[in-house]
């Protein structure tokens, strides 16, 4: 009988093999970068790492990564972490800090407006 033979998924073989692998290099450039002063972005951490930002997007939020979700959120929170701190300390001009706060994390300027008490018989 022939030996059926693994199938690899798709597209490009993940660039690291496993979570642990991940997270020392998401470490290792956290640690360089803070200690540089250098800005904590997903593009610094992108080219770091030598892969596209959509690749890194990946790692944190599509089927198949789950294994790396835990790395790739708290990496976010490090680099949302970077921009607040950064901003209020006035590293950043505030209009960096919103723009990069809007396009990374979702944050917007809209109010949400709720009208209560009109009660309307006819």
């Amino acid at each position: 009988m022939e030996q059926q033979q693994k199938k690899n998924p798709p597209g490009r073989p993940k660039k690291f093999k496993n979570a642990k692998q991940f997270e020392r290099q998401v470490s290792d450039l956290i640690g360089k970068l803070r200690a540089e002063g250098a800005a904590i972005t997903p593009e610094a951490i992108a080219a770091y790492l030598d892969v596209d930002i959509k690749t890194l997007w990946n790692y944190g939020h599509a089927e198949g990564y789950e294994e790396f979700f835990p790395v790739a959120r708290r990496l976010m929170r490090e680099v949302q972490a970077d921009f607040i701190d950064k901003s209020l300390s006035g590293k950043y001009k505030s209009s960096v800090a919103i723009f990069l706060m809007k396009n990374n994390f979702g944050y917007t300027d809209r109010q949400e407006l709720v009208v209560t008490g009109f009660d309307i018989e006819f």
